[in-house]
Formats: C-alpha cells, structure tokens, sequence
C-alpha cells in the first residue's frame, strides 16, 4: 500500500511548529491557546444545524434508525447474509421529502417512502422502483425507539431500531440522503472522464459529510464498516490502496475495474500535487481530516 498518510504526517508536524517557538535570549512565556472553533468550509449556509425531534409521527421517522442490538430481530438472516456469513448492517434512513436510503451499509436500496393508517394501523409504505415495494407495520414508535414487523411470502419478521432523535435542519447535509449516495449506484455505461472525476468528487463530499455528521452528532467512534473502502483514515493522514490492493466495494461503484482505477488515479494525484492544511488545537483527529476532506473537495 502507497501510504500518503506519511505525506501529510510531515505537513502537520511542519504546519504545527515556527511561530510559537521564543526567540533567543528572551525569556520564555507560555502561550494561551485560543479554544478551536468549528467552522464550515464545505457547507454553508444558516440551516447548517442539527435538530432535535420532539412530536409529529411523521416527523419523529425522518431520521436515520439503525439496528444498536443484534438480539432486537426475529431471525439471523437480517444480520447475517445467506451461504457467506457476511454481516449485514440493517438501517433505515428516511427523510422529510420522503426519500430514504435503507441498509447503506450493506444491500444499498435508494427508494421513497411515507406512512399509512390503515384500520388504526400506521405502516411505513417503502418503494424501491420496478413495481417493487414493501410495508412495514409500526408496532412501537418513540423518539428513539422503532419497532416494525413485515411479510416476506410465508415468512414473518420484526426488528427494533434505534435512533438519536436527532436530523439536519437542511436534510441534504446528511451524508445517508439519497442524492448524496449516487456515486454508488453503478453506473448502466462506460463513464467518460469528466464522470468518473465527478464521482470521485461526491465520494469525498460523502466522506466529508460523514466525518461532520458523526461530529455534529457527538460520537465517540466513527464507524466505517460497510461503506465503500478507499482511503485508509490515520491520525493526522489519509492514505490510499496500490491499484492491486483495491477493493471490491469500491470497485461497486463504477462500471467496471479499469474505471475504479482511474477513480483511484484522480484521488492519487489529488493528494499527491497538492498541499493540504491539517488543522492544529482540535478536540480529536475526526476533525482534522474532516478539515482535508474539505480541502480535497474543493480541489476537485
């Protein structure tokens, strides 16, 4: 593996020296470091919020529900894929213009969605396209907490989600809404250029967004798991993979292997041409490199 994390390892140690350091003869004194203030760079805007969720059915499920408990399902075969044992991430992600993004972190379906009380009966109607749909009931709802049971032929299943109660004042800020996860839907056709670097371009944004996300949402760990894997993530670096080393999530996202190698290409010589500014005095390595995603972006 190609480690541009050492790369940039330099840049920050170079950027975080000079200034403060005394000057000969006088005496030393120690400086206050100012607090570090979170700034957009990328975004921008004044619905750069985060909201907390509070009443409204429907606008307690425009929020992103994830599977916290492996025992809160019915049957293993929501966790775990058929025949290969792969681990499945079960997550519903739906949004107040009724797009949604379900299991984004394995079996990615785009589809729309919106509720239905039937006989006292509320259930979340979700359309995947191609006449394929699917209805889950809503047996529990609260803030944080979802249960839903469904039909698959003669089979029956239920699950309890769990949830922050909280979404994006502007909902395209979230990296799980739709629009921001077209880069990877395979693309139908041969890409030209231009298209394969606009793709790369989104997936930044979407790493962007996914480091400001799990900042803005408070969390201790970022969870990477399931997502299309490119960059290797460092305290102070960003490396990438040899074209051997690619994997087979990313090569997902393109029409085929030659077209993920130029994708990997384009972010290559991205970190390689360019000087990027690592950030000094931050609360932790997240928002560094949410910094140089920034950066890489506006590149791009």
């Amino acid at each position: 593996m190609k480690n541009i994390g050492s790369f940039f390892v330099t840049i920050f140690i170079f950027s975080s020296c000079g200034s403060d350091s005394p000057v000969a003869g006088a005496a030393s004194k120690k400086k206050r470091k100012s607090a570090f203030v979170f700034t957009e760079k990328m975004i921008r805007g004044t619905d750069t919020a985060m909201v907390q969720l509070t009443k409204g059915i429907d606008a307690v499920l425009a929020q992103h529900w994830f599977l916290e408990d492996v025992s809160a399902i019915s049957d293993d075969k929501l966790v775990w894929e058929d025949g290969s044992g792969s681990r499945l991430f079960p997550s519903l992600n739906l949004f107040k213009d009724s797009t949604a993004l379900e299991n984004p972190r394995s079996n990615l379906q785009l589809a729309t969605w919106h509720r239905e009380l039937n006989n006292r009966i509320n259930s979340i109607i979700m359309n995947y396209g191609k006449n394929k749909t699917r209805s889950y009931r809503i047996r529990e709802l609260s803030v944080k907490n979802l249960t839903v049971s469904w039909n698959d032929g003669s089979d029956s299943f239920w699950l309890r989600y769990r949830s922050d109660g909280m979404a994006h004042q502007n909902i395209l800020n979230d990296p799980f809404h739709p629009r921001n996860n077209l880069w990877r839907v395979k693309p139908v056709h041969i890409e030209s250029e231009t298209e394969i670097k606009k793709r790369v371009k989104d997936c930044v944004r979407f790493y962007a967004l996914y480091y400001r996300d799990n900042i803005k949402r408070h969390k201790k760990v970022i969870e990477f798991l399931g997502l299309p894997e490119i960059f290797r993530w460092y305290d102070g670096g960003i490396g990438l993979p040899e074209k051997k080393d690619i994997s087979d999530s990313w090569l997902a996202c393109f029409y085929n292997k030659t077209q993920a190698e130029k994708g990997l290409t384009i972010l290559t010589n991205l970190l390689v041409d360019n000087d990027f500014d690592w950030p000094t005095g931050t609360p932790g390595w997240h928002y560094r490199t949410l910094s140089v995603l920034e950066q890489m972006h506006e590149k791009l």
